[in-house]
């Protein structure tokens, strides 16, 4: 859920803003998503802002930023409630091992088995 939702959040933050790179930062970020202590708004959202800045559209950079920092402190929060008794590091732990002893079924079976 994680994933889907920072992937999708990029590329309407990068399609919206008229970025020339649409697609790399999108798979990028779902993929930092996975793993709980890379945050993908920060590492990669946030960058529309910066090339929003330099391209002088202030005022649209400012409001990618700001859009950017209610994700980062909402949206964790929120998507991880949902889950009775998760923890992150024990969420991005089990796609981890999941991943390498299961292949890419381990991103749904790794967090199952771990918790």
């Amino acid at each position: 859920k994680m994933a889907a939702f920072h992937a999708l959040f990029t590329w309407l933050l990068y399609s919206f803003g008229q970025l020339p790179i649409v697609v790399v930062p999108t798979v990028l970020s779902a993929i930092l998503a996975l793993v709980p202590k890379v945050s993908p708004v920060w590492s990669i959202s946030v960058w529309a802002a910066g090339y929003l800045w330099l391209h002088n559209q202030r005022i649209c950079a400012a409001l990618y930023f700001f859009v950017n920092l209610a994700v980062w402190w909402q949206v964790p929060t929120v998507i991880y409630a949902e889950i009775p008794e998760a923890n992150a590091w024990l969420t991005g732990l089990g796609v981890v091992l999941g991943v390498g002893q299961f292949g890419l079924a381990g991103v749904v079976l790794g967090p199952l088995l771990a918790s």
